[in-house]
């Protein structure tokens, strides 16, 4: 099993914007009913893996360059609890203990799942999506992780040791 990453990455969308805090962090909020979106909308801290074999960046240089404004490098603190998507098997595993599922009635063949991340939270720090869990599962027929776009730490609370430094692009320590 992977641990954590030593540093992570967090972008703003606009210059000048507030860097991340731990008043910043909004609780992960899921909608009422199972959507293909696979993703919270509202609350946590999106980064990416520090020297991420495809993050954030390159995601938004290959599809949305100026998504990219000011980028913060953040230290991981102590031993957070991740829990890790690596592979299928383990978005499956993460399914049978936080999956949730909308039948849409009469048209059984049609069936939605995701995770509640909501719940997660509660037994986790964050949420790793690895490069390798991203390309094996995002392309799934149900339960998938498209819309994650790149490889992503999701977190629930604040696990870093000091306030984030404005970094230059391209430097990650």
């Amino acid at each position: 099993m992977m641990g954590v990453p030593e540093q992570v990455v967090w972008w703003t969308k606009r210059a000048g914007q507030r860097p991340p805090s731990p008043g910043l962090m909004l609780p992960v909020v899921m909608p009422e009913f199972v959507s293909n979106y696979t993703k919270p909308r509202i609350g946590g801290l999106w980064t990416s893996p520090a020297g991420s074999e495809y993050g954030w960046e390159d995601w938004c240089q290959d599809n949305e360059m100026e998504w990219l404004a000011d980028r913060y490098v953040l230290t991981v603190e102590g031993s957070p609890r991740m829990l890790v998507i690596d592979a299928p098997e383990a978005l499956e595993r993460a399914w049978k203990n936080y999956g949730r599922q909308r039948d849409w009635g009469d048209r059984s063949e049609y069936t939605d799942r995701d995770l509640d991340y909501s719940r997660i939270a509660q037994d986790y720090d964050g949420v790793w999506l690895t490069t390798e869990g991203h390309l094996s599962t995002r392309m799934a027929l149900g339960l998938n992780t498209y819309a994650w776009d790149c490889e992503t730490v999701l977190w629930f609370r604040w696990c870093f040791s000091d306030m984030p430094a404005l970094a230059s692009q391209g430097e990650t320590k």
